[in-house]
This record gives C-alpha cells, structure tokens and sequence, in this order.
C-alpha cells in the first residue's frame, strides 16, 4: 500500500468515528438511525484492511477493503461505499490517468450503478462529485476538492430527497444535510488532506 493511501485511509477511518454520533442524528431524522454505526464498521473494515493486507499494491488492498466492508457492515450505505472501493480496485488495476481522479471517477460510477442515484438526488453523491469535479479542474490541489465535499455536503441542506427513504421522510430534516453525504463527504475530505492525492 502506498505511503499516501495510508495516510488517506487513517484519517478517514478516524473522521468516520469522530461523526459518528451525528450521523445517527441526522439519519434519525429521515432513516432508521444506523448510519453511525455503518460509519464505525467502516472504520474498523479500513484499519483491519490496513493491518492486514498493508503489503498489499493499492489496487489490490482497495479490492479487500470493499469486500471487507460489504461483510461487516452490509447496510445499504455500507454496500454502496463497499461498492465504491471495489470500483475504484478494478478501474486502478489498468489506470487511464491519474489514480486519485480514476478512482474516484470509478467509485462514483459504481455508486450509481448500485444505487440508481444521480448527483442532485440529495444522497453520498452529492458530497463525492463536486470532489472528482475539482480534481479534474486542478489535480494538484487536493484541499480543493476537500473544500468542494465539504460544499457539497452543505447543498444537501436545500436538496429534495428524490431515493429511498428519505424522500417520505424528507419534511423532517429540513435545513440539514444529507446523512449520507456527510458520512461520504467528510472523510473524503480528511483523506484528501492528510494526502490521499501524493
């Protein structure tokens, strides 16, 4: 596993601990409340991962982080973010460009495939696209396409809920963010800055 992967993995692993108990708030509101537990299995699938295939090339550890997440926490948002990662694995093992940005464009697409949700359906995909936007804009800057998550997640507050549960729930978080967004965009964000992007 690469130096920066690492680093990436470590900070989100903790900021997914760190909004733990707000994402069981926010998911309270409009889901079944289990969110933040989801984020904390997430975080234990990154760091056994980590421990245990560390030698492992990216494209490979990426594969067994997905695989691990989808068995420990085989909610709906934990088999989206496990389907994520193994996008991510499979595109990266020919990468046509720069890894961060084919990863991530991987990751998104397979989101979508998984989930059936589009960018504006007030979901995790509102907080990862503006993310791969700016990486595609100035790949060398990955604090901006952390602020650009970050942003994200914030536009959910005015979103319509247009999938899943949500969108029969939705008149009870007005002016909050989106739990999923929040859970994908801030520790895509601390990944991004503790140097997923090296």
């Amino acid at each position: 596993m690469s130096v920066a992967l690492r680093a990436g993995l470590a900070a989100a692993a903790a900021e997914l601990d760190a909004q733990a108990d707000e994402l069981t708030r926010l998911d309270s509101l409009q889901g079944d409340g289990d969110l933040g537990r989801t984020a904390g299995l997430i975080a234990s699938a990154i760091r056994q991962t980590a421990e245990e295939e560390g030698d492992a090339e990216d494209p490979v550890l990426l594969l067994r982080l997905g695989t691990k997440i989808a068995s420990l926490a085989p909610s709906s948002s934990g088999t989206l973010v496990a389907s994520a990662f193994i996008g991510a694995a499979k595109a990266l093992q020919e990468p046509s460009g720069a890894p961060l940005e084919t990863g991530l464009r991987a990751g998104i697409e397979a989101v979508q495939r998984r989930g059936k949700a589009n960018v504006g359906d007030r979901t995790m995909l509102d907080a990862a696209a503006p993310a791969l936007a700016s990486i595609e804009t100035a790949p060398d800057d990955p604090a901006a396409a952390a602020d650009a998550a970050e942003a994200g997640i914030e536009a959910t507050r005015t979103m319509e809920a247009r999938i899943g549960r949500a969108r029969f729930l939705a008149g009870h978080a007005v002016g909050e963010p989106d739990p999923g967004a929040v859970m994908v965009g801030t520790a895509l964000a601390a990944a991004l800055r503790a140097g997923l992007a090296g």
